[in-house]
């Protein structure tokens, strides 16, 4: 009932991602279609806080910015972030 159309309440759960990458040299070779070049990425723990699906928003901003500082991103309007929590 949770995906009908007369769902009403939050249904706690988890799910999983992939990502697959490729050198962009041996997509190019092999001929494959990129869609998207990742240019830096960033990870962290944010240690204790009031639970999982409440990330410090103190170490969010710091590595952001870290990571916007190494890809040489100067304006945030220009980024996209994504963030997983869990």
């Amino acid at each position: 009932m949770a995906l009908s159309a007369g769902a009403d309440g939050y249904v706690r759960s988890e799910g999983e991602g992939a990502l697959l990458p490729k050198r962009l040299g041996d997509a190019l070779a092999g001929g494959d279609r990129v869609h998207a070049v990742i240019v830096v990425s960033g990870v962290n723990s944010d240690g204790g806080t009031a639970g999982p699906a409440a990330p410090s928003a103190e170490l969010q901003r710091r590595l952001l910015e870290e990571v916007y500082g190494r890809a040489g991103i100067r304006d945030i309007r220009a980024a996209q972030a994504s963030s997983s929590a869990g």
